[in-house]
């Protein structure tokens, strides 16, 4: 039987943390395991106290189940301070845990922080690398990467940051070097706005690409998507995905620390019907 492993805060109204996440893993048939970071006194309407747990007894929880259990993969929620992140990351690696899942509990709906500016930095410095998946909302993705997202086009919007994580093909990644022609890639990126709002017609997009060089941890690219319904910004935002990666006109440089470079080069026409109906039907299945 599959285990799944979830490092999180405990949400007593049974809506989020640890108990979201081990009511996920059971209707999978996935065998859950938690360490518990801070516990919570809350509702469906507000939280009333908060106690975040000390350092040495999360690690405690992680290596009491790892040890015994194991995890084939790991969810990672509110970790609530800096100590806490680096003792997670310490764990990640010192039992080789693989197939991490990080969800950056940086802000609350109501706008509040949940991790200061050193815990923040201590994630994203330590934990994005080890990541497999990382799912911020629209606010923790503005903390991660800096770049603020617009808001036109409707209330409800979606996300994604394309990090550049440590491990890349089974490798250790060094750095990340990105070159465009500039005026290119602006043609492309207003392409790709153009095809949204002809399927989403009141979505709004941005789309922000980085050129030269990444370190580990850093965003690539962040897309923004913005509708009055939540569904439609999903898609428009996971079309506006797959496009840019089938025809971001880019050259990309990938170092590793024994000092192979992999190149990859993406020049595909903007105009490519082919590869548009691939990114629709990708993007909505």
């Amino acid at each position: 039987m599959a285990t799944a492993l979830t490092i999180a805060g405990s949400d007593s109204s049974g809506g989020a943390g640890i108990q979201a996440d081990l009511k996920s893993f059971a209707a999978f048939g996935v065998y859950g395991l938690s360490a518990i970071t801070a516990v919570t006194a809350q509702n469906t309407e507000r939280i009333t106290r908060s106690l975040v747990l000390p350092p040495d007894l999360v690690r405690a929880q992680i290596d009491a189940v790892v040890g015994d259990v194991g995890a084939d993969a790991t969810k990672i929620g509110m970790l609530g301070t800096a100590p806490i992140v680096a003792v997670v990351a310490e764990a990640i690696e010192r039992h080789g845990l693989a197939n991490i899942v990080l969800d950056p509990v940086l802000v609350s709906t109501s706008g509040d922080r949940l991790l200061d500016d050193w815990g923040t930095e201590e994630l994203r410095r330590r934990l994005v690398p080890l990541a497999r998946v990382v799912t911020p909302n629209l606010a923790e993705a503005e903390v991660l990467t800096g770049i603020r997202g617009s808001g036109e086009g409707g209330a409800a919007r979606t996300a994604f940051a394309g990090l550049f994580q440590a491990t890349q093909k089974g490798r250790q990644g060094q750095r990340l070097e990105y070159e465009a022609f500039e005026p290119l890639a602006l043609k492309v990126f207003e392409q790709i706005e153009h095809e949204v709002r002809e399927h989403w017609p009141a979505a709004g997009l941005g789309i922000h690409h980085r050129i030269g060089p990444l370190d580990v941890g850093e965003a690539s690219v962040v897309i923004v998507a913005a509708t009055a319904h939540r569904a439609d910004a999903f898609h428009a935002c996971r079309y506006a995905i797959e496009r840019v990666k089938q025809i971001a006109p880019v050259w990309k440089h990938e170092f590793f620390e024994d000092g192979d470079a992999w190149v990859e080069g993406a020049t595909a026409d903007p105009h490519d019907a082919q590869a548009r109906d691939a990114a629709l039907a990708r993007a909505c299945a």
